[in-house]
């Protein structure tokens, strides 16, 4: 069998075909295995750079602390002398520190998510009865019961340790 031009250009074209079946895509396995390992990386980047539950629990139990600090004081601020002028003195004094109490709060309070709405709302109206107990100028007494149950809320709803004072 002799091979004329065109069946050669037809054997050359099988051959070639042939070839590039034969062949694996490399240019295909490299594109898969690189998609792979960017994959694998950033998702081993994100979890190593993310704060873990814990931490993120630790950072809002910081910061409910420092406010139960501070809520701490109102009692002794309050005690003292609170007549004529320094009654309005004093109770926007605590006004001003609840009103701290409350912005440092608002973040903490929406991340907390194991609160429920109730519990968000009964923190929202101790703090508010703190205020206006002051505005009011209630008993020393029923203030200090109130700021107690304050921080009582605060630090069952977010496990910190209970006060003495």
């Amino acid at each position: 069998m002799t091979l004329e031009p065109a069946n050669v250009e037809s054997a050359a074209a099988g051959q070639s075909e042939l070839g590039r079946k034969g062949k694996p895509p490399w240019a295909a396995i490299a594109l898969g295995v690189g998609l792979v390992l960017g994959l694998i990386g950033g998702v081993w980047l994100g979890r190593s750079t993310a704060p873990s539950f814990d931490e993120q629990v630790g950072d809002l139990r910081s910061t409910v602390s420092k406010v139960d600090a501070d809520l701490s004081k109102l009692p002794a601020t309050y005690r003292g002398d609170r007549s004529g002028d320094k009654a309005a003195a004093v109770a926007a004094k605590i006004s001003s520190s609840v009103a701290k109490a409350e912005t440092a709060l608002e973040p903490v309070l929406a991340d907390a998510s194991w609160l429920t709405a109730e519990q968000r709302r009964q923190v929202a109206e101790a703090l508010d009865a703190i205020r206006d107990g002051a505005r009011r100028g209630v008993a020393v007494g029923t203030f200090n019961a109130r700021v107690s149950e304050a921080r009582t809320l605060l630090q069952t709803f977010f496990g910190l340790p209970a006060s003495k004072a």
